[in-house]
């Protein structure tokens, strides 16, 4: 996480960092998404350069340096590491109810959510999918987890997971 603060942190004194940190991750997911979903492919892109046209190619550099350090923290040890780096920059905001929720809770919500071995395995046979609903703590977190409980149950842990994000501040979106 540290390698990650720090890379953020080079972006500082030019820019504010709750945009970089907000810009970052639309930058990330548009990158993830276009090597998927090529007919929207287009339209992604016009995003995208709107997006990094704010940033002088130098710190733009930076953008895929904290992807790589994401995923290697991810690959280490699959946790919230982006809600872990939004609180460590101090860009949550109390007066937003923006908290930050340990991964512990998290953990807990996700198990309540999707439920006993013996129904995510019957759900899994008649429907072929698992219907969730966002729950108290951080979204991404929460899906994250009810996937690695479905893996641990011998479910295929690339289920089609269907999820709305509603949220005043979308970079909050990201740290959870």
């Amino acid at each position: 996480m540290a390698t990650i603060v720090k890379l953020f942190e080079t972006c500082r004194y030019k820019h504010d960092l709750y945009a970089v940190f907000s810009d970052w991750g639309q930058c990330a997911a548009i990158w993830l998404s276009n090597a998927v979903d090529l007919p929207k492919r287009d339209e992604r892109e016009k995003q995208y350069l709107e997006v990094v046209r704010r940033y002088d190619p130098a710190k733009l550099k930076v953008f895929p340096e904290i992807l790589g350090a994401v995923v290697m923290a991810l690959e280490e040890k699959p946790t919230d590491i982006l809600g872990q780096v939004f609180h460590a920059l101090e860009l949550h905001n109390t007066a937003r109810g923006q908290f930050f929720t340990p991964y512990s809770i998290c953990e807990m919500m996700a198990k309540i959510n999707i439920g006993p071995d013996d129904d995510i395995a019957a759900v899994m046979k008649g429907r072929g999918y698992i219907v969730r609903r966002n729950r108290p703590g951080p979204p991404s977190t929460n899906v994250q987890l009810c996937c690695c409980f479905a893996g641990n149950q011998r479910m295929p842990s690339t289920v089609d997971i269907w999820r709305a994000l509603v949220d005043a501040a979308p970079a909050s979106q990201l740290s959870g």
